[in-house]
């Protein structure tokens, strides 16, 4: 993947050239928006009008031999005219030019299955961030694979979905750091083994 920055869609619109050239510089070809201000999501037209914004800085990413992704997060799963926020970017932006890294985490926190998801849009979703959640009422963060998420069935779907690349992420941990990313490496490694064996 060589590297991927996060970048505010504001930052996006507003200082583009600026953007390409310093990650140009730094050797990254891909750009992800990681964030929609509370504004930017209060209904379906202004998810619409989003992806709109998304299909032009994409179309211009594309044209600098850049990539765009969008990275979810729960609040996409509230529904307007029947429709989730979330599908309402992948149905309004132009596969051409916008892809998406989805987080399993948010995607279960939202009510949904995030194998389904990265069924439902395979060819869309190169890089799959892989968090889990603790069982208990808090839903707080836990190491992959330590938790409720059902993790065998998003690598069975990724390897059919074209996935390219797994970020393992833990916004805060219960553990040392250190002893987080060994766990869920750990588990990582176990649940790919037990797939082959399948």
């Amino acid at each position: 993947m060589g590297k991927s920055l996060l970048i505010r869609l504001l930052m996006l619109e507003e200082s583009f050239n600026h953007i390409v050239e310093f990650n140009r510089a730094i050797g990254n070809h891909r750009l992800v928006c990681p964030y929609l201000r509370e504004e930017r999501r209060q209904d379906a037209e202004d998810y619409k009008r989003t992806a709109e914004s998304l299909n032009n800085i994409g179309r211009k990413c594309n044209i600098r031999g850049f990539e765009l992704f969008y990275h979810n997060h729960a609040f996409e799963f509230q529904k307007f005219d029947g429709q989730y926020g979330l599908d309402i970017l992948f149905n309004y932006t132009d596969p051409q030019f916008v892809k998406f890294e989805l987080d399993t985490c948010w995607i279960r926190y939202g009510g949904e299955d995030p194998a389904w998801y990265i069924e439902k849009y395979a060819g869309r979703c190169q890089i799959i961030h892989l968090k889990d959640l603790t069982a208990d009422k808090k839903l707080t963060f836990a190491e992959v694979g330590e938790g409720i998420i059902e993790f065998e069935s998003i690598f069975k779907a990724s390897a059919e979905a074209g996935v390219e690349w797994f970020i393992i992420e833990q916004d805060t941990c219960q553990r040392p750091p250190l002893e987080s990313v060994r766990i869920s490496l750990e588990n990582i490694r176990k649940i790919k083994e037990n797939i082959k064996m399948i």
